[in-house]
């Protein structure tokens, strides 16, 4: 059995401006506030004695900072860490940064009914990039790592809406649930595969006290 656990980073600095499209913004670091949902969430995967075989993160500040704390406090050696850039967040190209009732207008949101799936900001991505790339790194890299013998843990800190698109490739539901679908900060979101392929559990967010706003 094989078991990913996808884990959002926690809360950061672009949350405190949701005015503004975020997108990928890389540079963009974790919040007072996210640096300890790290640790609080690094204390209670340590205290579920959970062992991962690897770790994975976005290339992103704010994951790869969130991955660090938590790996400390589970002390998982924070050098193995294996950066992914398969677990971006979606990128918003030349929107990242402005104002978000300047890049979404009227004409954009008829556009977004329309087929929500395969819009794109100029010079970004669409849903539908996300989980190809994300499906693609499951099938390359993941799904190589199942042991019908042994359970095998893996970690990936990623984005809320990588996490979303790589259920929506996994379970194939419609997509427009994706962007109503929301994971809080830290959330972890269990997906298992075995034989008989993919099977996902719930996120999880108990260890995270307060609700947290999101910013794709």
């Amino acid at each position: 059995m094989l078991e990913l656990y996808l884990i959002r980073h926690g809360e950061a600095q672009s949350q405190e401006t949701p005015e503004l499209v975020c997108g990928r913004s890389n540079h963009v670091r974790l919040t007072t506030n996210g640096a300890c949902q790290a640790v609080t969430l690094g204390d209670r995967l340590k205290n579920e004695e959970l062992e991962f075989d690897a770790v994975y993160s976005s290339p992103a500040t704010r994951c790869h900072d969130t991955a660090k704390i938590a790996c400390i406090h589970m002390k998982y050696p924070t050098g193995e860490i294996i950066l992914e850039d398969a677990l971006q967040e979606l990128s918003q190209g030349d929107w990242e940064g402005h104002p978000r009732d300047e890049c979404y207008t009227d004409e954009v949101w008829r556009e977004l009914e329309r087929d929500n799936y395969v819009f794109r900001a100029p010079n970004g991505e669409s849903q539908k990039d996300v989980e190809e790339r994300v499906m693609e790194w499951l099938d390359e890299e993941i799904i190589p790592r199942f042991d019908p013998e042994k359970l095998v843990n893996i970690a990936a800190f990623t984005h809320a809406f990588t996490i979303k698109c790589a259920l929506r490739g996994i379970m194939r539901f419609d997509p427009f649930l994706v962007f109503p679908g929301y994971v809080e900060n830290t959330a972890i979101v269990k997906i298992g595969y075995n034989e008989r392929g993919w099977k996902p559990f719930f996120g999880d967010a108990g260890h995270v006290g307060l609700k947290t706003r999101g910013n794709w």
